[in-house]
């Protein structure tokens, strides 16, 4: 997020070519290793379980997420950031109480 507050303009044009599913564009830069992060953090989580905090995860951490609060909501970037934290630690805690994973 802080990437994105420091090049607003980028971070605009990043979405609205990730939203336009232009071809080449990578909407998911970090798909790969919040993939990696779950297996290795949680190796008994479920692949369709995995498939969908991941899903999440990278929707969060986004251009498209950035622009979206920052737009429409009028948020800054240090509120983002804590709101997308907020959002994620909400969907990995029940990954945790229900696997019993502590630092995922």
């Amino acid at each position: 997020m802080e990437a994105y507050d420091r090049r607003p303009e980028l971070a605009h044009v990043v979405a609205e070519t990730a939203m336009r599913g232009v071809n080449g564009a990578d909407p998911a830069p970090h798909q790969a290793a919040f993939d990696r992060m779950l297996r290795s953090e949680v190796p008994s989580l479920a692949a369709d379980d995995r498939r969908a905090v991941v899903a999440a995860l990278c929707h969060l951490d986004s251009s498209a997420t950035w622009v979206t609060m920052r737009r429409e909501l009028g948020m800054e970037g240090r509120d983002i950031a804590d709101a997308a934290m907020w959002a994620a630690e909400a969907i990995l805690d029940p990954i945790r109480n229900r696997t019993g994973a502590v630092g995922a």
